[in-house]
């Protein structure tokens, strides 16, 4: 598990025990991990296509926080910097 999370983990320790289950956790990611990932989408071993990618320009920030705010599954909001 990586982020963070406004409610409690509700995790039963007999399931834990009885699927072989391990709980890691971590807030955020290890400094490497941006770079690790931009690799692996450059080599075409991450594909990207199944994302469900919004991308708004700088200017428009609140459509994008409307947009970040609905954020489902594999939903993506991203801002440029494009001029418009």
């Amino acid at each position: 598990m990586m982020g963070s999370c406004s409610v409690p983990l509700k995790l039963a320790f007999y399931d834990m025990l009885a699927n072989d289950w391990q709980v890691l956790g971590c807030f955020m990611y290890p400094s490497h991990v941006p770079a690790w990932l931009a690799a692996l989408v450059a080599s075409g071993l991450l594909d990207l296509d199944m994302l469900n990618l919004r991308s708004f320009p700088l200017q428009d920030l609140e459509a994008a926080l409307d947009s970040a705010v609905k954020l489902r599954g594999l939903d993506v909001t991203v801002l440029t910097m494009d001029a418009g």
